[in-house]
């Protein structure tokens, strides 16, 4: 893993992915999807980078987020 990458080397990059079930309601090309946060072990940081995928989803267009 390189310095650069925004993924500390203590929690590897999520695996790709072969095949995944959708529900279709939710595949809609409007809904965007957090699948994993990762923080350097503070307390009660989850909620602050939800709230900050939700803004950064409604600044790119996406009506809904799900985690």
């Amino acid at each position: 893993m390189s310095r650069d990458s925004p993924v500390p080397a203590s929690h590897p990059a999520p695996a790709g992915r072969e095949a995944t079930i959708v529900a279709r309601r939710l595949d809609n090309c409007q809904t965007l999807e957090v699948t994993r946060t990762a923080t350097d072990g503070a307390r009660n940081t989850n909620s602050p980078l939800c709230g900050a995928s939700w803004r950064a989803a409604k600044v790119l267009g996406y009506p809904r987020l799900i985690t």
